[in-house]
């Protein structure tokens, strides 16, 4: 099983280095790493620490990623489009995040194997919830203060504008909406058709849209990509408190309560403590 590791990070060099050690990378595999741009001196750390590394890519032109905008999206195509710019042979990509801990490889592996080339990707259809992320603009979400109160209250005010003058864009029907976690693991087949399909104007559709990580891949599987070809679980554990838009962190507890679940391979997110504490507690097993 060849397995292609997307990383997607932007802090704590260290932290990234404990994670792909923890991969138990063979000669088969692959990692691509995506540095926030915002992250040079981690990007050089990085660089220093792999650069004789065969089987570890770090994108060179990485873009300013800042949360719940289009440069979310960019960063992981770019991951991807450089397996296949450095015609890397694999089975299966897997999109990680830089705080993510996979809690057994060889389980991982040993399931992908007889997963009949399906893909794993959280998948559901809430349009009543979710339409106006994508039918309306925001113009607030890929700058350096999208999280902050006032960028927040004139995404919110724009929104609401649109909806009381009946501004609708024309890039989707309702019925085309879907939405879930960006974090995936994909088959070759279907990576495949994503690269292959996916050009400028598609990724036109989905600029200005809120949170657009989280609908790109789910609206085109359910254009390109057979419904029984999809497992709407992505193998991850990811715990989100009550009101929070962003998860919490997970304990050593967590983590060896969650690798005893069936089919939950990837945990997210932990710090480099913890992690460092769950590899020594695998190391003696």
């Amino acid at each position: 099983m060849k397995v292609a590791y997307l990383i997607q990070c932007h802090k704590n060099s260290r932290q990234i280095e404990l994670l792909i050690n923890s991969l138990i990378l063979t000669k088969d595999d692959y990692v691509v790493i995506h540095i926030d741009a915002k992250s040079p001196r981690i990007a050089e750390e990085l660089k220093e620490i792999y650069q004789l590394a065969s089987n570890i890519h770090i994108v060179e032109d990485p873009v300013s990623v800042f949360w719940s905008g289009i440069s979310q999206l960019q960063a992981t195509l770019k991951m991807l489009r450089a397996l296949y710019h450095n015609d890397i042979n694999f089975d299966y990509c897997c999109l990680l995040s830089g705080e993510d801990v996979v809690l057994d490889v060889d389980k991982f592996k040993q399931y992908l194997c007889y997963a009949d080339n399906k893909s794993f990707l959280d998948y559901r259809s809430d349009r009543a919830s979710y339409c106006w992320r994508i039918n309306r603009f925001n113009l607030f979400r890929n700058n350096r203060f999208s999280q902050t109160f006032l960028a927040r209250a004139c995404s919110a005010l724009a929104i609401k504008l649109q909806f009381m003058v009946g501004l609708k864009r024309k890039n989707f029907r309702d019925e085309e909406i879907f939405l879930g976690s960006q974090w995936f693991t994909l088959s070759r087949v279907h990576a495949d058709i994503i690269y292959e399909k996916v050009d400028d104007a598609v990724i036109k559709d989905f600029t200005y849209t809120s949170c657009s990580d989280e609908h790109f891949f789910q609206m085109l599987f359910s254009q390109w990509i057979k419904k029984e070809e999809i497992e709407t679980f992505n193998l991850r554990y990811i715990d989100f408190p009550h009101g929070h838009s962003s998860p919490r962190y997970l304990s050593l507890n967590d983590l060896l309560l969650v690798r005893e679940r069936p089919a939950c391979f990837i945990a997210r997110k932990v710090t480099s403590d913890v992690l460092s504490q769950y590899i020594s507690f695998c190391e003696k097993r």
